[in-house]
């Protein structure tokens, strides 16, 4: 058994003078290393705990951010379904307003060379 010399926390006495502190007992080295050995090792599986409850708890950071990017590129999608249908529709309207006025066009010029065929025909009447 080895023996090691402490102070009392009363005033710094040496081992020896441990009866004046109310403390006649040694400490005995060989336990003061075990119970070192024992909280080191309880210290060492908190951190474990520790690391662990982190690493789950990252975990589950990671999860709700997978599952609201998931969830917004699932409406992104939609918003991209639902503008690319707004699109063709409005592309068809157009496409149906240049037909019509292309057909507007045609009946104009079309009236505009029966007007002037009218025109000369009263002019040649006139004539004779």
């Amino acid at each position: 058994m080895y023996l090691q010399q402490v102070r009392c926390s009363r005033g710094g006495h040496l081992q020896d003078e441990l009866d004046q502190c109310g403390n006649t007992s040694v400490i005995d080295t060989g336990d003061a290393k075990s119970q070192v050995a024992t909280l080191k090792d309880r210290q060492a599986k908190q951190m474990q705990a520790l690391s662990q409850q982190h690493n789950e708890e990252l975990d589950a950071v990671q999860d709700l951010h997978t599952e609201q990017l998931t969830a917004l590129h699932a409406q992104l999608a939609n918003d991209r379904a639902l503008n690319l249908e707004k699109i063709t529709s409005l592309q068809r309207q157009l496409n149906e307003a240049r037909a019509r006025v292309v057909e507007v066009q045609n009946e104009g010029a079309h009236a505009l060379r029966v007007a002037e065929d009218a025109a000369l025909q009263d002019m040649l009447a006139d004539m004779t």
